[in-house]
């Protein structure tokens, strides 16, 4: 009988088991479910395994953060793995709410439970997306020299897990971006942490926060473009900052990303590289068009073979300690071919790919675990296409499912409208839609997954029985199936 096995072994097979596993093993008899119990590392590595994905710095001490309070955690996020990528329409919660006609996109806060809204007219709104909280809101002016949005506004966390929201726009002679932090409590806010302006009155772009870095381009022409690389920390108007010149490089570059204190990512339509962020100097804004620029230097991950578009996922946060977080990068309708980029603590970036048989859908919403693709080319259904990345025990070793889920654009919920942003909480797997189209209004509709409470308090009150019986018959071939088929991947990984 495998539970004959010394604990030593299946603690090592246990070691390997996926989330959503952990609940049926639970339920299988007692001796596994003493196991499990008895080796609270096994838990740790779970709850590891969950926090792979959520953004920011850990906030839990695991050495002290209680073990039902683990295990809780633990089996929702497995459940939550198991259900998010399903058709089915019967495990999901909706909520729909009004939006401003102005509104041109509407942004999930890390967490899932707040938005902000975006309007043409250089007005931000944050709330909840509970409408029944709505009077929790606020609104907040850019600059009253707005005149129009440069890119989309981003979100990203700080190094001390702070909300940040990027904006890039036009007043009436410059370019600007303004990085502010949302606080939702105790009431919600906008305070302004940077303000960049163009000194060189060049256009600013493609504005990335990695940790406590925020680097964006500063392009005149294809002979007088650099990369400035700044800190957020610091007085409102001097940081610590840097000046890249990328030699007859910056006027391809279509994505830039801060993915550790020391290294961007840049993707120029063919070439997937690395750059080394040199020392910084302190300096205040104006002093930056005269600052001499560092030449570049790049290290080459991978060229392809023809020009083309990217879907890169965000970096939410690579601050010090962070959790190993790989960016991601898809070419829409070109290649099957993934990119894979991480940056371990103790060495430098690793690029690796896979064939993912996706598709031909556009990427709304990448993440490190989970993301989702869209395919709107029938004006009768919204059609999404869930991708998970199951990830083995090397970095090379990644398995993508596909899900599939559809809305009736035609239904009640849509009234005849159309999306026209889609936001995503990989954390939570929530989304959120900017509904328009509709000659009287706009609205937000949010798809969560629904909360099983019940089913969690069925499988702790059920393991509680379980623990007082020695085993049940029916569910010793559930145990024998799922710990054999992780004992035999263990087996082959090591051939």
């Amino acid at each position: 009988m495998i539970t004959d096995l010394p604990d030593d072994i299946l603690f090592i097979i246990l070691q390997h088991i996926e989330l959503r596993d952990l609940g049926s093993i639970r339920l299988t008899c007692r001796s596994l479910n003493t196991i499990l119990d008895a080796h609270r590392s096994l838990w740790v590595c779970a709850m590891e395994d969950v926090l792979s994905i959520s953004p920011g710095p850990p906030q839990d001490d695991l050495t002290s953060m209680p073990l039902a309070e683990m295990k809780r955690k633990v089996l929702r996020a497995g459940y939550l793995d198991e259900t998010w990528s399903t058709p089915d329409l019967s495990n999901r919660t909706y909520i729909d709410f009004p939006a401003h006609k102005l509104t041109k996109s509407a942004h999930l806060i890390p967490g899932g439970e707040w938005v902000v809204e975006v309007f043409d007219y250089g007005v931000l709104r944050m709330r909840t997306v509970d409408p029944r909280q709505y009077r929790y809101s606020v609104l907040f002016r850019i600059d009253d020299n707005f005149r129009c949005y440069e890119a989309t506004p981003h979100l990203a966390l700080s190094a001390e897990h702070q909300s940040l929201f990027v904006v890039v726009f036009r007043d009436q002679i410059r370019y600007k971006i303004h990085v502010y932090r949302l606080d939702t409590s105790p009431e919600p806010q906008f305070s302004l942490l940077t303000e960049v302006l163009s000194p060189r009155l060049g256009e600013l772009s493609l504005p990335t926060i990695g940790g406590n870095l925020l680097a964006f381009l500063d392009f005149i022409s294809p002979e007088d473009a650099v990369i400035v690389v700044r800190r957020i920390s610091g007085p409102l108007f001097e940081q610590d900052q840097t000046v890249l010149r990328c030699v007859s490089c910056t006027q391809w570059i279509s994505a830039l990303r801060v993915i550790s204190e020391r290294h961007l990512l840049i993707h120029n339509h063919t070439n997937l590289s690395t750059v080394d962020i040199p020392d910084m100097i302190s300096m205040r804004n104006e002093e930056a068009q005269y600052a001499n620029p560092v030449i570049a230097t790049f290290t080459r991950l991978y060229t392809a073979a023809s020009v083309s578009e990217c879907a890169i996922s965000p970096v939410i946060w690579s601050g010090t300690g962070a959790h190993q977080t790989p960016i991601f990068l898809f070419h829409p309708s070109k290649s099957a071919m993934v990119h894979v980029v991480d940056v371990p603590p103790d060495g430098g970036p690793r690029h690796t790919t896979f064939l993912c048989p996706r598709p031909k859908a556009e990427p709304c919403g990448v993440g490190t675990r989970r993301s989702v693709f869209v395919d709107t080319s029938n004006d009768q259904d919204l059609k999404l296409f869930f991708l998970t990345m199951a990830r083995g025990n090397s970095f090379e070793d990644w398995e993508p499912r596909w899900g599939t889920m559809s809305f009736p654009l035609q239904g009640r919920q849509f009234r005849g409208q159309v999306p026209t942003h889609i936001s995503y909480d990989e954390a939570t797997g929530r989304m959120c839609f900017l509904l328009s189209g509709n000659v009287w209004r706009n609205s937000i509709f949010t798809v969560d997954v629904q909360r099983r409470t019940r089913v969690h308090d069925f499988v702790e009150g059920a393991v509680a029985v379980f623990e007082k019986i020695d085993s049940y018959v029916w569910a010793w071939p559930l145990a024998i199936a799922i710990v054999a088929k992780v004992a035999f991947t263990i087996s082959s990984r090591s051939r």
